[in-house]
């Protein structure tokens, strides 16, 4: 029987975490699930996770100072126990088969070294007066993964539910998923860090999170272990990624990551084809051809994402 390691990095977003928490809670998945938590010098989150503490096994540390999100995880990583190891950014949110799915794929193939599901990029935001989402969108993440049409390689949009939840509502929703995402690799990021589990054996082979990767750690470590053995893509949108209204993130404008891009680009070798992200990638005319048909699976619920107190 497997035993899996939830990571989760977070800092001063204790309503997100408390979402988080509870959606990995929900978790349909018969195996131990174990869920470590670091938070990276923010407001401590003790009363965030004591208050999980009857429905899941889960640890967490709080840094008196930041060492930055990519050397917390690999913190997380230093104290998980399972053969498994899945990393959930503090505002996505896993879907209730997410884990299980993923551990499925995994055992269907003893060669693979990781499984990824394919995600639903959703709009995420405080309510602007008029039920809506208000903003512009801004994701977390560079150059990541892309989308699919619903149920073919036609637009990938939805219309905006707008249903508020504690202040919150979503909106545009975009479906993502690759027909190679091997090959696209090496220009792109197919693969978002919240709908990633792998087999921590592998950390022997190719080491932990490269630290010096800064915002490219995701597809920093995707491109290693893709050298390491096989990476398999489960069809499904069994993960939400949370592409924020408020203009928060760091990687809505990807120019101001340059430097941190040349330097994964300098490090794997690869030829920069200029800057991008997740959000941005769905809408490129460029990638319709590489987008794959995908199961669609959360019913649009915003709960999701900020459950009630």
């Amino acid at each position: 029987m497997h035993r899996v390691s939830a990571v989760i990095a977070t800092k001063d977003r204790l309503g997100e975490l408390a979402g988080c928490l509870s959606a990995i809670a929900a978790q349909r998945f018969d195996g131990a699930l174990e869920v470590i938590v670091v938070n990276d010098g923010g407001a401590r989150v003790d009363e965030v996770c004591r208050a999980f503490a009857d429905r899941m096994e889960i640890r967490w540390i709080n840094l008196d100072e930041p060492c930055g999100q990519v050397a917390a995880r690999n913190r997380a990583l230093s104290l998980a126990t399972g053969d498994l190891a899945a990393f959930c950014d503090d505002d996505d949110r896993w879907l209730p088969e997410h884990v299980a799915a993923l551990v499925d794929a995994l055992d269907a193939h003893p060669e693979a070294v990781a499984a990824f599901t394919d995600a639903e990029l959703v709009e995420v935001g405080p309510m602007d007066g008029r039920g809506r989402a208000g903003g512009e969108a801004r994701e977390s993440g560079d150059r990541g993964a892309s989308t699919s049409g619903r149920r073919g390689p036609g637009p990938s949009f939805a219309p905006a539910s707008a249903q508020p939840t504690a202040g919150r509502v979503t909106g545009e929703r975009r479906v993502f998923a690759w027909r190679d995402p091997l090959s696209l690799l090496t220009r792109y990021n197919p693969i978002i860090p919240s709908s990633l589990m792998y087999r921590t054996r592998v950390h022997g082979v190719i080491g932990g999170l490269d630290e010096a990767m800064s915002h490219y750690w995701d597809w920093d470590f995707a491109l290693r272990l893709a050298k390491a053995g096989t990476l398999l893509r489960v069809p499904r949108c069994l993960t939400l990624y949370a592409v924020h209204t408020g203009g928060e993130n760091l990687s809505a404008d990807p120019a101001r990551m340059a430097d941190a891009r040349r330097a994964l680009f300098a490090k794997h070798g690869l030829v920069d084809t200029g800057p991008s992200n997740f959000w941005r990638m769905c809408a490129d005319p460029r990638l319709a051809p590489e987008r794959a048909e995908s199961e669609r699976v959360w019913d649009g619920d915003p709960a999701i994402f900020h459950p009630p107190v």
